[in-house]
């Protein structure tokens, strides 16, 4: 495992359709390193049934929210 600790924090989710935007917020430490790293994902999930078809990482959020199919 490369982290001796880590949490992720759901900060924000919107559903439209098939598709579901995901921000959450991730703190750990490096195993090996003890360096600490704390960051954002943008994420846009596909569904298809009630399952996971897909997942996609964005850098921002605005890029993620447009992938997503909404609008701010």
């Amino acid at each position: 495992m490369a982290w001796e600790n880590s949490e992720t924090t759901v900060e924000e989710v919107i559903g439209v359709g098939d598709r579901v935007f995901v921000m959450a917020r991730f703190r750990g430490r490096g195993r090996a390193s003890g360096a600490e790293v704390e960051g954002r994902h943008f994420e846009v999930y596909m569904l298809r049934n009630g399952k996971v078809l897909r997942v996609d990482e964005y850098a921002d959020r605005a890029e993620a929210i447009e992938a997503a199919g909404l609008s701010e």
